[in-house]
């Protein structure tokens, strides 16, 4: 699923922007863990907790030492603890973790997840528009139907006379 970290997170070696490939992946991920029912606001803290994560292994945001797999492991351990109830962002978090091997990773995965959290926001918004179109939808119809069989009784009456 995270096939799009394979060159990285950033473009180039300035490491300024994020790789298109991994914009583009939130959308996914945000898709998924939509279908997943995982709420949007649990994403929003578990990018807050990153960020949290980020200052303590670079507090000066210098550059910081390489993360090996003991911080990796610790960044799993204390992201788990969030998402222990939603295996889908769990499995998602655990995909992601290999590919954190620097401070500007973590920051990387940041915003990764604020990304996915709007977009997540976003299809909540989609959803109730849609819901709320289907709804009037419904209600336009059943009041349709009810002139047409006033109409009718109308017209029925005429013809009677």
């Amino acid at each position: 699923m995270t096939s799009y970290l394979q060159q990285g997170w950033y473009e180039g070696s300035g490491r300024r922007a994020l790789r298109q490939e991994v914009v583009d992946g939130a959308m996914d991920v945000a898709g998924l863990l939509w279908r997943a029912q995982v709420p949007a606001s649990l994403v929003g803290r578990v990018a807050m907790q990153v960020r949290a994560l980020m200052s303590a292994a670079d507090p000066r945001m210098e550059g910081g030492a390489p993360l090996g797999p003991h911080e990796q492991d610790i960044v799993g351990e204390r992201l788990g603890r969030l998402t222990i109830d939603y295996p889908a962002l769990e499995a998602v978090l655990r995909d992601f973790v290999p590919h954190l091997t620097s401070p500007q990773d973590l920051y990387a995965l940041f915003l990764h997840l604020v990304h996915v959290t709007r977009m997540m926001q976003l299809l909540a918004h989609v959803a109730l528009m849609r819901d709320s179109v289907a709804e009037a939808a419904v209600q336009v119809s059943a009041t349709s139907k009810k002139a047409t069989k006033k109409a009718t009784k109308k017209t029925s009456r005429r013809s009677r006379r």
